[in-house]
């Protein structure tokens, strides 16, 4: 990062030759303002309310993002066009902050520093706030790939077993996030990372870019992959947080275990995507409770915790 870059959005850190004392300054601000937006957000978990949402078409691409190596630990870096960032208003110790939204849900998904590493979500290491772009530098698992090429390297498909510890630590996940008043809205196999180092794969939630904070009330705009928005999105124009994640939990899992290349909720819907009738009457059982097209005949994601096919 070049000297002058870092700095609110709309006004660059004013750093010159002739004045080194302006950037020592200009950095020490920053990074008090930073530490004091993280203090305030892990202080005041459920205290933060929606602000807006954005509508991606199909097909946008809102970011792009690069490796980098930091020292002996790799690194995510994450660009995001100026344009397509939501952001939210917080007042932190008497003033108004103008703090990213993707920015303020990774930091009440993940807590801590301590937490770097253990969350569920991927943590946010640092981000900076620029006049064209929002960077985000975020933790990256070595070895590690996204659900969906992790599919490809099984054949497609995973068996059963190895879907079942997948879902397990999804729901968990979830679970989590729910808590903390996070609702991801895009679960999808591409925004899971799979940590191939261990024994066991652990699956993690990566990008909160069409994110925004739970409610119990309807959602009257979708922002996600349209081919995974729920059913009652597309028959009535609303959706609930929590039954929509548990459908997107079923998404994935359909994902794992047939193979299908790209699940579509208004192919399913139409029975043009059936159920593998080969798959343990558990596992059919719980699919069809997830993916039900009536959000009061889903499980809750305690419920779905509990099934049999997950024990």
């Amino acid at each position: 990062m070049r000297p002058g870059q870092r700095g609110a959005r709309g006004r660059r850190a004013a750093v010159t030759e002739r004045n080194p004392g302006r950037e020592v300054s200009a950095a020490k601000a920053l990074q008090k303002v930073r530490g004091q937006i993280r203090l305030h957000l892990l202080s005041h978990r459920t205290s933060v309310t929606a602000s807006g949402t954005l509508h991606l078409k199909e097909g946008d691409v809102p970011y792009t993002a690069t490796s980098r190596h930091q020292g002996t630990a790799s690194v995510a870096i994450k660009h995001i066009p100026q344009e397509l960032v939501k952001r939210k208003l917080l007042m932190i110790n008497g003033d108004v902050h103008d703090v990213p939204v993707e920015v303020v849900l990774i930091l009440k998904a993940t807590g801590g520093p301590e937490s770097a590493g253990s969350s569920a979500a991927m943590y946010l290491l640092d981000w900076y706030d620029l006049d064209q772009e929002l960077i985000l530098v975020l933790e990256r698992p070595v070895p590690c790939v996204d659900l969906r090429q992790y599919l490809k390297e099984k054949g497609g498909s995973l068996q059963e077993h190895e879907a079942k510890i997948m879902m397990q630590q999804l729901v968990e996940a979830a679970i989590e996030l729910h808590s903390k008043q996070v609702f991801h809205r895009d679960i999808k196999l591409e925004n899971i990372i799979v940590e191939t180092g261990p024994d066991v794969p652990r699956a993690r939630v990566a990008d909160f870019s069409c994110g925004c904070f739970a409610r119990k009330g309807h959602y009257h705009l979708f922002s996600g992959t349209p081919k995974c928005a729920p059913p009652e999105w597309y028959m009535h124009a609303r959706y609930k947080a929590r039954p929509t994640t548990v459908w997107q939990l079923g998404v994935v899992l359909y994902g794992m275990l047939d193979g299908h290349p790209s699940f579509d909720t208004l192919r399913f819907l139409r029975n043009k995507l059936p159920i593998n009738s080969e798959l343990s009457q558990n596992c059919q059982e719980l699919l069809q409770m997830c993916l039900s097209k009536v959000p009061k005949q889903r499980p809750t994601l305690e419920q779905l915790q509990h099934h049999p096919w997950l024990q």
